[in-house]
């Protein structure tokens, strides 16, 4: 119907949809939006972030607006980024529409198209060599590209719901050279996948989860990865690299255990594994979506020996103290101790002090050259963090580098009004009236306000 109905004194009031017959032309006041990812730039310097139909790249070091990436005729939402590895200066960015493209950030012009979805992107990835990408989406597929041939390389069906994750695993054959053989894959069923790009099947499929899966992350090593669901805890399995694939479920992927996150609030949102500069040390960085950033230190093989044989020094004490116990007991607690024995999750896994965010977190991009974090928030605010190690024994430190924070408002937009000649626009939230020049799209003043 092309009436809606409004009441009055005397009685429903048949009013015509008018604001049907206006366009968007320009959104102002926007640094992130909520429903789209922000990453980093090579140097760590610019942040790439979603306003709607764009894709804003922001100076992190003076807090302002560089360029615009956006098309000519721009009416799809921009629902995820991501930056091609190296010092190149493209980025896939994926649309409500199901579109891909590659943007040179530098130039501000498409490079390529890329068509294969029916609805919204929801994760897009690069291999480390920048020459395939991977992408899922709402209609629950993934399709592998060759960037170099603008063509598709395979298309993995299996997911029944959204997939809200992809990465590559890049195992290294005879001869040293990488392949992008295989890709794992999350989804909101509650499932993880991996899969082979050269066979375009499913290896296995996990289902340790008991919500949707939101994020995973893969080590530097390439042998285990992470994933975050709705719940407060993070599973983690151990990857081999075996070539065999016979039989009917061939096991890639070992379950090796879930980490609680006492401080976790919310699902995961993001996983990133990361290195800070002059370390040999790995951590991992887990985002939910609160208003904390989790952290979490990888032991090393050394110490993960030490923590399974004081496990099972105690699992001997407590086997001793039983002794006096029915003998019937005493098959099941050797099967008890040999499962002790084994890698646990907990043992690879050491829960460090979280850090404090200004706000509630929607995403967080990780430069792993140079160990910036950048976090946004859902205030409509960019907080900048640096990965830090004040001595050589001490946990790693997330400090506060800066952000972006100046432009929009901080709380949902109350009431809005536009002058007489239609030059300047007004608007009021709950913290401020910001007043804006509506050719320019800049705020010209901001004045608090107590609503």
């Amino acid at each position: 119907s092309s009436f809606v109905g409004l009441c009055s004194r005397a009685g429903p009031v048949a009013m015509v949809k008018a604001y049907l017959r206006y366009e968007k032309e320009r959104s102002v006041g926007i640094i992130t939006s909520r429903e789209c990812n922000v990453e980093l730039d090579h140097s760590g310097k610019f942040a790439l972030t979603g306003a709607v139909d764009a894709v804003n790249i922001w100076n992190l070091r003076q807090g302002t607006l560089v360029r615009s990436l956006q098309t000519a005729k721009a009416s799809e939402r921009v629902t995820r980024i991501c930056v091609k590895s190296g010092k190149s200066q493209i980025c896939a960015v994926g649309y409500s529409d199901g579109s891909v493209r590659l943007w040179n950030f530098e130039e501000a012009v498409v490079v390529q198209t890329l068509q294969g979805h029916k609805s919204g992107i929801a994760c897009v990835c690069f291999d480390s060599s920048g020459h395939a990408l991977a992408s899922g989406a709402n209609d629950t597929d993934i399709v592998v590209w060759d960037v170099a041939n603008e063509a598709g390389i395979a298309r993995l069906r299996g997911h029944v719901d959204q997939v809200t994750a992809v990465l590559f695993w890049e195992r290294e054959r005879s001869g040293g050279l990488a392949t992008s053989a295989r890709i794992i894959s999350a989804s909101k069923d509650r499932s993880v996948r991996i899969w082979s790009i050269e066979m375009q099947i499913c290896l296995q499929t996990i289902s340790e989860h008991q919500s949707e899966v939101w994020s995973l992350a893969l080590n530097g090593a390439q042998t285990r990865f992470v994933g975050g669901s709705g719940d407060k805890f993070l599973r983690m399995w151990s990857l081999t690299g075996s070539e065999e694939t016979s039989g009917e479920n061939p096991t890639v992927a070992e379950f090796l255990g879930a980490v609680p996150r006492p401080h976790g609030q919310g699902s995961v949102l993001e996983l990133h594994f990361a290195q800070p500069k002059g370390s040999e040390a790995e951590f991992l960085l887990c985002l939910g979506s609160g208003r904390s950033l989790e952290a979490f230190r990888c032991q090393e093989e050394g110490d993960v020996k030490k923590r399974q044989k004081r496990r099972k020094r105690r699992s001997q004490i407590k086997k001793i103290k039983k002794a006096g116990g029915a003998d019937v007991q005493e098959e099941q607690e050797d099967e008890d101790e040999q499962e002790e024995d084994g890698p646990r999750a907990a043992d690879e896994l050491a829960e460090l002090p979280p850090h404090r965010l200004a706000a509630k977190a929607v995403s967080m991009a990780l430069c792993k050259a140079t160990g910036e974090v950048l976090v946004g928030l859902n205030n409509n605010e960019l907080e900048a963090l640096k990965l830090q190690l004040p001595d050589a024994e001490s946990n790693v430190a997330l400090e506060r580098t800066g952000g972006v924070d100046l432009p929009g408002h901080r709380t949902a937009i109350r009431a809005l009004a536009v002058a007489h000649d239609d030059s300047l626009l007004m608007s009021a939230s709950a913290e401020s009236v910001k007043v804006w020049n509506v050719l320019t799209g800049r705020g010209g003043r901001t004045i608090a306000s107590g609503y």
